[in-house]
């Protein structure tokens, strides 16, 4: 274990950012519990207690208190006896008067039960099994045409060794890749810890983080960035970062810090604006509150990402956002490509990225009208599919890429482009090669 996950394990326990959309379990709950005026009573004094002792903005958390007080002493709660229904009517009627997205009320048995466990070996080693299911959050590592590295992050995990080793592999695969782009458009809540571990490969220096402020606590705790030379493979690696709408919390702080530092350039669309932590308590009995009472800070911008959110430096639809980026980046390397031979890649590689995005749909009687010799090369049409075939070779399917260019399923090393005369006609095949060669195959009669 690093000296770094050591010392923010220590943190763990009491600063954690959760994801406010938990998958309603209320199908499953037992909601055999009755509401009556005493429950209700006890329910709201808990409340309005929390909301102005806790909340991590106390004039906020009293605005609160005073508003839930008022309803109830209003009686607009005494019809309410199914607890999910109150506890749904709670959270909006908080939300009214601050909008804070990491605040829910929600009554759960099954949730109350598991924070009931002890934070013992037997718990975490629980954990463990819930983040190696979703591989730490890992979702998906590849390389993109062009040698750029994909990373898409959708959770956030607890740090340990394990999640550790996970975060370093993924990284260092893509580490001879020209750049790298970290996919958060559905990244939401999980551990400052492992941002700490993934803004590592991307940081030369030690770097400040966050400041993260609890209130009823007199000391901050100080998230660091501790770079490891060991992957200094992409210190000068282009970064870029997908955002969306639902680009949340942990996911939010991991973007808010490259952004800040001028190492990552952000596509997509303005973040949701959670900076805030709120593990998850119990309120009463059954009914679990996740109660923000702390919140991150930056040295560098004097403030954070709540309510507001981070704007992207490139903005784009989350649907266009990947292609956009990919698009930029085979831009800047055009514009520093050193010799013809290298251009032309970057050209080979950026039409075949256009064509992938945006693939034109071409129908059968269109297709069949393709079927031929040309020369050496024999094209077929097999359930709904134009087939390639060399003299002798293996044959492969056809991918459109515009009207009249195809691409081999599975080879990208060439393109054949279907020529026709006047009359729609097919009459040769020219085949274009990735290191500039052209072949020119007439169609047999």
């Amino acid at each position: 274990m690093t000296s770094m996950t050591l010392q923010l394990k220590t943190f763990r326990l009491f600063f954690v950012f959760q994801i406010i959309f938990v998958l309603s379990l209320s199908a499953q709950t037992n909601t055999s519990l009755i509401l009556n005026q005493k429950i209700l009573k006890e329910i709201i004094d808990t409340l309005t207690y929390k909301l102005e002792q806790n909340y991590v903005l106390p004039d906020k958390g009293k605005e609160m208190s005073t508003f839930i007080n008022k309803k109830y002493k209003d009686g607009l709660y005494n019809k309410v006896t199914n607890p999910s229904t109150l506890a749904d009517i709670l959270t909006k009627d908080v939300l009214s008067v601050h909008n804070d997205e990491h605040f829910f009320i929600e009554y759960n048995p099954k949730l109350a039960e598991q924070l009931a466990l002890p934070r013992d070996s037997v718990y975490w080693a629980e954990q463990l099994k819930t983040d190696r299911a979703k591989n730490h959050g890992f979702k998906n590592i590849e390389v993109l045409n062009g040698n750029i590295g994909y990373v898409d992050l959708s959770y956030f995990a607890y740090l340990n060794p394990e999640s550790e080793k996970v975060a370093n592999a993924s990284f260092q695969v893509l580490s001879n890749c020209k750049a790298i782009i970290i996919d958060l458009r559905y990244g939401m809540g999980g551990q400052p810890e492992i941002v700490a571990c993934i803004a590592k490969h991307f940081i030369k220096e030690r770097k400040h983080m966050f400041e993260l402020t609890l209130r009823n606590r007199e000391n901050n705790y100080n998230l660091y960035c501790e770079p490891d030379s060991e992957y200094a493979g992409l210190y000068e690696t282009p970064l870029y970062i997908l955002t969306s709408y639902k680009t949340f919390s942990a996911a939010e702080m991991l973007t808010y810090f490259l952004k800040t530092e001028h190492r990552a350039v952000i596509v997509g669309e303005q973040t949701r604006g959670g900076a805030h932590n709120a593990p998850k308590s119990f309120l009463y009995k059954d009914f679990i509150i996740a109660l923000p009472h702390g919140k991150a800070y930056s040295r560098t911008t004097k403030t954070n990402w709540e309510s507001v959110g981070i704007s992207p430096d490139i903005k784009a639809t989350a649907d266009n956002a990947l292609e956009v980026a990919e698009i930029k980046i085979f831009e800047n390397y055009f514009e520093v490509a050193k010799d013809s031979i290298e251009k032309n890649n970057l050209k080979w590689q950026l039409e075949l990225l256009k064509a992938k995005n945006n693939r034109p749909q071409i129908d059968s009687i269109k297709l069949k009208k393709r079927i031929g010799t040309y020369s050496y090369i024999d094209i077929s049409f097999s359930g709904n599919n134009l087939y390639y075939e060399r003299v002798g070779r293996t044959k492969f399917p056809l991918v459109s890429m515009t009207e009249n260019k195809m691409r081999l399923l599975g080879n990208d090393s060439f393109i054949v482009e279907f020529i026709s005369n006047s009359k729609g006609d097919i009459k040769e095949i020219i085949t274009y090669y990735e290191d500039g060669r052209k072949e020119h195959s007439s169609r047999d009669e």
